[in-house]
């Protein structure tokens, strides 16, 4: 019998797992300077009218990922990936969507 090729399906964000992410990256201390550099960035861009919300995610994704990273090396074994792009972007678009309607991120 020959083997099938199926399209890949698109991943769903695990909702848990992205609050868990969530938790994690906003008490964690050594990433701080790194979301308030976000922030001033996109508040400049901004300022300046050159602030484009369909970007926004890509700014807050860096610093989704580095927290992953972080969170891996502290809680995870040797190559696990905890954390699966649906995941990491589905928290950079709340993200994105957080700070547009001007809560706390």
């Amino acid at each position: 019998m020959p083997h099938v090729r199926r399209k890949s399906k698109k991943r769903l964000a695990d909702l848990t797992a992205a609050n868990e992410l969530d938790l994690f990256i906003e008490n964690t201390g050594e990433l701080y300077p790194m979301k308030q550099a976000i922030i001033k960035n996109l508040q400049r861009k901004r300022a300046k009218g050159k602030y484009d919300p369909s970007k926004a995610p890509k700014a807050w994704q860096h610093w989704v990922d580095r927290g992953a990273r972080q969170y891996e090396k502290e809680f995870g074994s040797a190559g696990s990936n905890i954390f699966d792009k649906a995941t990491r972007t589905h928290l950079a678009e709340q993200l994105a969507k957080r700070y547009e309607r001007g809560e706390d991120i």
